[in-house]
Order: structure tokens, then sequence, then C-alpha cells
């Protein structure tokens, strides 16, 4: 696990939650990598559009086609505790009870990681 790239994916899907203010990406069916309004899950957001085909919709980050394709984005191999951290920031995206991902969960998340943010870059 490279601490350099946990925090690339945090700061990804950081900029992309703050971008969509903090709303959750849903359709009818629920969560979604890809949602109404142009939302994005954590996952999503680390997926680039062209990669992107509704097959993955229900899968979770864990699978192979998600791995590939965020592998493909972010432009190296995922580790097995850098998927997991995808996975977790999955699902805190994914957790029912607002229309909004809960920023204490996430956040949360990070510091349990040793992960921190730049702000100024959204």
């Amino acid at each position: 696990m490279s601490q350099e790239n946990m925090q690339k994916i945090a700061q990804i899907v950081h900029d992309g939650f703050v971008k969509q203010d903090w709303r959750r990406s849903t359709t009818v069916y629920g969560c979604s990598y890809r949602g109404n309004n142009g939302t994005k899950c954590a996952a999503g957001m680390l997926i680039n559009d062209e990669d992107y085909s509704p097959s993955m919709e229900g899968a979770p980050a864990v699978r192979d086609i998600i791995v590939e394709a965020i592998n493909k984005k972010l432009g190296f191999e995922l580790t097995s505790d850098e998927i997991a951290f995808v996975y977790e920031l999955q699902r805190i995206h994914d957790a029912y009870g607002s229309d909004y991902v809960d920023k204490d969960k996430f956040f949360g998340a990070l510091y349990r990681h040793e992960i921190t943010i730049n702000k100024e870059n959204v």
C-alpha cells in the first residue's frame, strides 16, 4: 500500500463530493456509479466516463471490472489495501438515510488511514 496512492484516491473522491455538494449518486435503483444530474459515487469518481458501462451498476468496487477501470484512470495497479480503501469509501457513500454523503464518516475514514486532503484544490 502506498500512502501516496491512498492520498490521490482520497483527493479525487473528496473533490468530486465537493463539486456535487456532497450529494449521493442515486437513481431509482439506489446508489449508482453514475447517478442523476451527473453525480458519481465514490468509486465512480475513480472511473473515466469513457470506461464506464451501465453493466458496472450493482457491482461492488472490489470486482475486477471496476478495479481495472480505476487502475486505468489512476495510472497504477491498486493493491489489495487500496481496493479495500476504495470499497470503504463506496460503502460510506452508499449508506442509506440521507441524500447526502456523511462527511463525518468520510473524514473519519481519512483520519484512520492518516490521509489529509488539500481543500484548496476544489
